[in-house]
């Protein structure tokens, strides 16, 4: 039989791109494009539509993360812990169980997605070639079999493999959940806190499933063609490594600018300094930037780096509050555009400020933006 390094695809030779295109294969790989407009669709349902697009493409990959650990690697530590059978009833090669796994002498038995698959294949049902497996089980047992051919240790037990995987799936996928629910219902704060938990979680959970095998040569894993190298092992797993830190950077960021926010507002309370607050937020498809100026103050300077069009902006705020009184909340709502014609003498092109004049019997505002950048609309509201 085979020895751990032995191929559960049951050969030795380089298999052609055709010959890697089977049932198996297509159904595996759409299996996935399912779950992730499943994840689409539930994005859809329950966020509202004013959503910025940063967090509902946060919100779509983590119910496609929660998906994915609960039904693919819930299925993995499922067979792993209840599937097994005799050796013989595996045709071909096959990743040996650990010698004394679960507390057990396993001479001569397999566990994991092999001895399910073997199962579905004799058509032997849950009970006659061993324990565990339905229909369902079975065909997520063949699409482990379809990823083992790049990485021999998903077809059976690998105790570090396992144990990573069992922590994935509860913790991850219920983490994942959390996440979308705060989302859902505008509970960014923790949201924020719980995808940078997660993300940290899953980059660590990538590097202790990788770094190993990598050490130790990576005598499991198949780089001999384009589809097992680049699709099934760095493309299915950068997944899991460049969007995590594009949710660190995120949620990081934000909760950066509450922290700033919170320690300005605790200086005024103190009276150690003056200060207005503004803040640059994208909003609807990156267009609308809000503004929130929070406290009495006299003046402030900031310049803010903003997005718009691939292209990036920097806008210099000088704002200046004459004759205030009793002002204590202002919200700006600037909606701006990229404005190339420089040859259009619009009001406000050749002034390098944005200025606002105000007091509390002359609600009128001048609003003036440099280079390329027009002023569209703009309104407030005092309270």
């Amino acid at each position: 039989m085979a020895s751990s390094t032995a191929s559960p695809s049951g050969g030795n030779e380089p298999l052609t791109f055709l010959e890697m295109i089977d049932q198996t294969t297509i159904i595996s790989l759409l299996s996935t494009l399912a779950i992730l407009f499943a994840a689409l669709g539930l994005s859809k349902l329950v966020l509202d539509k004013s959503t910025p697009g940063r967090l509902r493409f946060l919100f779509v990959w983590h119910a496609f993360d929660a998906l994915i650990h609960f039904i693919l690697e819930g299925s993995f530590v499922y067979h792993c812990l209840f599937s097994s059978t005799s050796v013989r009833e595996v045709k071909g090669d096959y990743f040996p169980t650990p010698y004394y796994y679960l507390g057990e002498d396993q001479k001569g038995r397999v566990w994991g997605s092999q001895a399910a698959a073997a199962a579905a294949g004799a058509g032997a049902g849950a009970g006659a070639a061993g324990k565990g497996g339905n229909f369902v089980l079975g065909a997520l047992a063949e699409l482990w079999m379809v990823y083992a051919k790049a990485d021999r240790r998903w077809a059976g037990v690998d105790l570090a493999t396992l144990s990573i995987e069992i922590i994935t799936v509860v913790f991850g996928g219920l983490m994942a959940g959390l996440v979308c629910w705060d989302l859902a219902r505008g509970n960014v704060a923790r949201g924020n806190l719980a995808m940078i938990i997660l993300a940290t979680a899953e980059l660590y959970g990538g590097y202790m499933t990788f770094m190993p095998e990598w050490l130790s040569g990576s005598l499991n894993l198949d780089t001999s063609n384009f589809m097992y190298k680049w699709i099934f092992l760095v493309f299915f797993n950068g997944l899991w490594v460049v969007i995590p830190l594009y949710a660190i950077y995120v949620a990081g960021s934000d909760i950066y600018d509450a922290i700033w926010v919170r320690s300005i507002v605790e200086e005024q309370k103190k009276g150690e300094c003056v200060a207005v607050v503004v803040r640059a937020e994208p909003e609807s498809r990156g267009r609308l930037r809000k503004a929130e100026l929070i406290g009495p103050s006299l003046f402030i300077s900031r310049t803010i780096y903003i997005k718009i069009n691939k292209n990036y902006f920097i806008i210099k705020i000088i704002i200046i509050l004459r004759n205030i009184t009793i002002i204590k909340f202002i919200k700006a709502f600037i909606l701006i555009k990229n404005n190339k014609d420089k040859s259009k003498d619009n009001e406000g092109n050749n002034n390098k400020t944005l200025i606002l004049f105000s007091n509390k019997n002359n609600l009128s505002s001048i609003f003036r933006l440099f280079n390329c950048l027009t002023l569209v609309r703009f309104s407030y509201i005092i309270i």
